[in-house]
């Protein structure tokens, strides 16, 4: 079968209706493929109601599940002669539930609050998101006499549900005595953005 792409969503949903008829424990199996490329048991289609349409149905928002070549595999060991063990499968419908929850971020901080002139200033965020992380982006706006600059300075790939985005940036000699402001921005696998609060800090003056 054609591998879907279910990267970009929150959850995924298979349904399926199937029928057995004297079928033993393990016989009829159904697998889901995870991103690590293993097929994980999802059900057991064995049943003590023999001869009648059940309904099987799964929804998953682990992110094994949620990656580029999501697939399902059914394996049947039917026994016996003359049609002893049977089992049918009909109407497999799989749909998803879109990404619509940007990242977080928690534990703003930088590893220095007052650093000298020419320190480099790591600038800490823990992102979380609940399908998968992209990139995070630090943006550095300091003002001042001889010391303006406003970029977007680093593009860290971060990945998971959760990763820490630890950016530096070496304050420059001309900011001495000056207050820098910075934030992250960070995406994920869905291109959803969010952007922390601006956060500031001041470069020690020893002159």
């Amino acid at each position: 079968a054609v591998p879907i792409d279910t990267s970009t969503y929150s959850a995924i949903n298979v349904t399926l209706r199937y029928r057995d008829d004297d079928l033993d424990s393990g016989d009829g199996l159904y697998y889901w493929n995870d991103s690590s490329g293993n097929w994980d048991q999802i059900w057991d289609l064995d049943t003590t109601t023999e001869v009648t349409w059940l309904t099987a149905s799964n929804q998953s928002t682990d992110p094994q599940y949620l990656h580029k070549n999501f697939n399902i595999r059914f394996t049947t060991v039917l026994a016996g002669g003359g049609g002893a063990e049977n089992l049918w499968l009909d109407n497999i419908n799989i749909s998803y539930n879109p990404d619509t929850q940007a990242p977080h971020s928690y534990n703003v901080s930088t590893n220095n609050t007052n650093p000298l002139p020419t320190a480099n200033v790591s600038h800490n965020i823990n992102w979380t998101d609940d399908v998968n992380l992209d990139y995070a982006i630090l943006e550095i706006n300091a003002t001042g006499a001889d010391c303006n600059t406003a970029a977007n300075l680093s593009n860290l790939i971060i990945s998971g549900t959760v990763a820490w985005s630890n950016i530096s940036w070496a304050t420059a000699q001309r900011c001495e005595g000056k207050q820098i402001g910075w934030r992250q921005y960070a995406n994920d696998s869905s291109n959803i953005w969010n952007v922390t609060d601006l956060q500031t800090y001041t470069v020690q003056n020893v002159n």
